[in-house]
């Protein structure tokens, strides 16, 4: 189609797709999380309904791949025990919306859930913080007490 060759060609497409990358998720995924602040989601009536006063919903999600090549030690970093495949995970946050705030970088499949999750903390604490204009929203979570200045169900 363009008389290149496949390998020149998709070095040369990800190599644009690499410089592209940094501006399609700051403007498409970091710029929802500004643009959606708990106000205007409450306000807007976008909320989760069984956890009014939860921010947004975190999970990870599991891609299968191909067995790695190489030896046993290589390869088992990522089969994952819960799926029994092998495969890459990745953590996503997603406003009730459905707009994803936050992606994380893949991690092998043997990587527990948690530890993606905890590895993130800079994340979640930032974006759970209330806003100085959102203390007049109902915060009546079960966790509510505990956490004042965070929107925690």
């Amino acid at each position: 189609m363009f008389e290149i060759d496949p390998s020149p060609f998709q070095k040369m497409v990800r190599k644009f797709l690499s410089m592209l990358e940094p501006f399609l998720y700051d403007t498409f995924v970091v710029g929802e999380e500004r643009r959606w602040k708990m106000k205007k989601l409450t306000l807007s009536g976008h909320s989760f309904k069984n956890f009014p006063s939860a921010r947004y919903a975190t999970d990870i999600t599991f891609q299968q791949s191909n067995r790695p090549t190489g030896g046993y030690s290589n390869a088992k970093k990522y089969f994952s025990g819960k799926h029994h495949l092998y495969g890459y995970k990745v953590e996503v946050s997603v406003l009730p919306t459905g707009a994803a705030i936050n992606s994380t970088n893949f991690e092998p499949g043997a990587v527990a859930d948690v530890t993606m999750f905890r590895d993130n903390g800079a994340f979640h604490r930032s974006a759970m913080r209330k806003l100085h204009d959102e203390a007049d929203l109902s915060d009546d979570g079960p966790l509510s007490a505990a956490y004042r200045n965070d929107w925690v169900c």
